[in-house]
């Protein structure tokens, strides 16, 4: 992930190595879709460090080495399967995540982290 800095030169924020062949990537406000052709699905957030942040704003701006930005894995598929391309769906205030394969399957997965 890069952003712009104060000078507008373009730098590296935050590193996650995905994976082999990435086929889509779709994005919902910090959330992101990652579909890949040899190990399937990823559901990843972009966190920022909200005590780092508070450090860098009141006390010191050379702070911004320390990176205190981060790629969180949510979950992932642990099968593999060769996706095509992945999207988020919304339904009745639910998250799930609808996958295609190069053989035309479509999956959906849910996502729910509290289990209910």
């Amino acid at each position: 992930m890069r952003a712009f800095d104060q000078d507008e030169r373009l730098v590296g924020v935050a590193f996650l190595d995905v994976g082999v062949y990435v086929t889509s990537l779709r994005t919902v406000k910090n959330l992101l879709i990652i579909s890949d052709i040899v190990k399937s699905v990823w559901f990843v957030a972009f966190q920022v460090s909200t005590i780092q942040v508070h450090q860098l704003l009141l006390f010191d701006t050379f702070r911004l080495q320390e990176d205190p930005y981060k790629l969180s894995i949510l979950g992932k598929d642990p099968h593999p399967r060769a996706l095509t391309c992945a999207d988020f769906f919304f339904t009745n205030g639910l998250l799930s995540i609808l996958t295609c394969d190069e053989e035309g399957v479509i999956r959906v997965f849910d996502y729910n982290p509290q289990g209910a």
